[in-house]
């Protein structure tokens, strides 16, 4: 099952590093992909925003019971991880991978969330609401990362030259810092409705190019597209010799005991 603490990587993915740049420890214990609960700064705002405004809706319950089920299998909440993983399928699956019920749950509720904020762009209470919380929880996060002035200086550094620190207390000041960028994003588009001087569409297409570009941080560098160079190395002698005497028949040997 999954720890407690990776419930952090719901806001702060990279707050043991990233593996194609610098990591630290307890990141070591799981890969990145296994570890990391991440949808996206501005999705998690908006469907947050859906559950402020109310439970209620055929459309939105369901969604909830599966954000609900994809967080209580991995993190082993008692009877119900008890019956789901002696089920017909999922007695023989890694069910912790079950949490991508909340990543599609989390996606279709900031859904709800963006349309229900262009319907209705003077209801901001809270969504403004929110983006405070957002920054409480950046605050909260830096003063229990253990980080000095120093540290946070040095994280200030990274945003500014791109150089990355191998060090533990900087790896996490740099993920509370995209996410305040990203939250601080979100409270753009909302004094852009308020001000009523652009077209819904077009914020509502701002607000998904956001996303998206919080999205591909997330994932730049991991598992990139090899050159052809590397991809496709040059034959060895061995492999020429191969191709020279193709069609000769050859034998090959395996380990283990000859038959007597």
């Amino acid at each position: 099952v999954m720890p407690l603490y990776l419930l952090r990587t719901i806001a702060f993915p990279e707050w043991w590093g990233h593996p194609n740049a610098a990591e630290s420890a307890p990141v070591t214990l799981w890969n990145y992909v296994e570890r990391t609960i991440y949808v996206g700064v501005i999705p998690l705002l908006l469907a947050a925003a859906v559950l402020l405004a109310g439970l209620a809706g055929r459309r939105k319950t369901p969604l909830l019971a599966l954000a609900a089920l994809g967080l209580a299998v991995p993190l082993d909440v008692p009877l119900i991880r008890t019956i789901v993983v002696h089920l017909p399928f999922f007695d023989q699956v890694l069910d912790e991978r079950m949490v991508f019920l909340l990543v599609v749950a989390v996606a279709l509720l900031a859904a709800f969330g963006l349309q229900r904020l262009l319907e209705q762009p003077r209801g901001q209470r809270r969504y403004w609401a929110l983006v405070a919380g957002a920054l409480a929880v950046a605050l909260l996060a830096v003063l229990t990362s253990g980080a000095s002035l120093h540290d946070i200086r040095t994280a200030l550094n990274h945003f500014r030259t791109g150089t990355t620190y191998p060090i533990r207390e900087i790896l996490s000041l740099t993920a509370v810092g995209w996410w305040v960028i990203f939250t601080a994003a979100l409270g753009i588009v909302l004094l852009l409705l308020r001000s009523r001087r652009f077209p819904l569409a077009a914020l509502g297409q701002l607000d998904v190019v956001l996303v998206a570009v919080d999205l591909l941080h997330f994932a730049s560098g991991f598992q990139p597209m090899a050159s052809a160079r590397t991809a496709f190395p040059p034959a060895t002698p061995l492999i020429k010799f191969l191709q020279r005497h193709a069609g000769e028949g050859r034998v090959s040997g395996y380990g283990g005991a000859l038959p007597e």
